[in-house]
């Protein structure tokens, strides 16, 4: 979809902001001229996001190709406008790409015109909103394809887009390394491990900002088995390491001035005849032993060892983001 700043209209179909309508209603008073309500509700940016998201669902429905849109004003700025809605049609844009289907065809609308504001807002919001469409679409892959090698995989395409820094440890380094707790996790997975490690660098007087997110591909429960209803979706519980990529990817393409790394555990957690077994005993990177009384209890397992590698980096802060 492209977006620009442009105060005059070309064509495309003008949205008029109706205070005389209901908050979110709409109406056409002629073929290129799509009115939204506004009500008496006071104009905030979580309206903006409202009336844009509603934007996004009437073009699609009328296949409309291109809008005109008119800034708003109030407790924000135009640039605000902009960012909010570009970031929520941006993200409308996303569609789940079924495996073994064909692409689904492409939303209607191609183009969007502010009559005000300016072109960095737009980026910004694109930069977001393609932040959080990886995300989104590292978590909707199936857990055969989304493996922690898959997610290694995606760490060294971006490393290699911006140029980040990547480190991927394997088994062994971990081994050597004392994450015996993260590797109890992977013991009954065919599935190798990988601790991945991605750094991006742009401000030589601070410390960096360490985000961890959890990277478990799928999460059975090992041999504290989970129940079969709705297992489907553990392929969800590297959600924390979508996330963290995404963030990074956000990062990387605004080239803010900060220093951040971001740390995934990756690892899968099966039940099999060497998995980890309620009762076992493991010692983790800190030196601390560990009984499992519940193989289910994975995230901790996986996230204690992560912690103790981050101290290397001094961080000013480490945030850790699980599902």
């Amino acid at each position: 979809m492209k977006f620009e700043i442009n105060s005059v209209k070309n064509g495309q179909t003008e949205v008029i902001f109706d205070a005389k309508l209901e908050l979110n209603k709409v109406e056409f008073s002629n073929k290129n001229d799509l009115h939204i309500g506004l009500g008496e509700e006071k104009i905030t940016l979580k309206v903006v996001k409202k009336l844009s998201l509603t934007l996004a669902q009437t073009a699609n429905k009328f296949n409309l190709k291109s809008l005109f849109i008119p800034v708003l004003s109030a407790d924000f700025s135009e640039n605000d406008f902009v960012f909010i809605a570009t970031q929520t049609l941006e993200n409308n844009n996303y569609q789940v790409q079924k495996i073994g289907l064909k692409p689904p065809p492409p939303n209607p609308l191609q183009t969007v015109i502010f009559s005000a504001g300016e072109q960095i807002s737009i980026s910004k919001a694109l930069a977001f909103a393609g932040g959080m469409g990886l995300a989104r679409g590292l978590g909707d892959l199936p857990s055969n394809i989304c493996t922690p090698s898959y997610l290694a995989d995606v760490a060294e395409d971006l490393a290699a887009e911006f140029g980040l820094e990547c480190e991927i440890l394997e088994q062994k380094d971990m081994a050597k390394l004392g994450m015996n707790s993260l590797l109890s996790v992977a013991k009954g997975s065919v599935e190798a491990p990988k601790f991945i490690t991605l750094s991006y660098k742009n401000n030589s007087n601070s410390k960096p900002i360490v985000l961890i997110g959890k990277g478990v591909t799928f999460d059975s429960g090992g041999i504290s088995l989970k129940p079969g209803t709705d297992m489907d979706e553990m392929k969800y519980d590297m959600c924390g390491a979508a996330a963290v990529l995404g963030t990074m990817q956000t990062i990387a393409r605004l080239k803010a001035k900060i220093n951040l790394t971001v740390v995934l555990p990756a690892v899968e957690n099966m039940p099999a005849h060497n998995a980890s077994k309620p009762g076992d005993v493991v010692k983790s990177m800190s030196g601390q032993t560990i009984e499992i009384l519940n193989t289910d209890a994975e995230g901790r397992l996986i996230l204690c060892d992560a912690l103790t590698f981050v101290k290397k980096f001094n961080p000013a802060a480490v945030i850790d983001v699980a599902t």
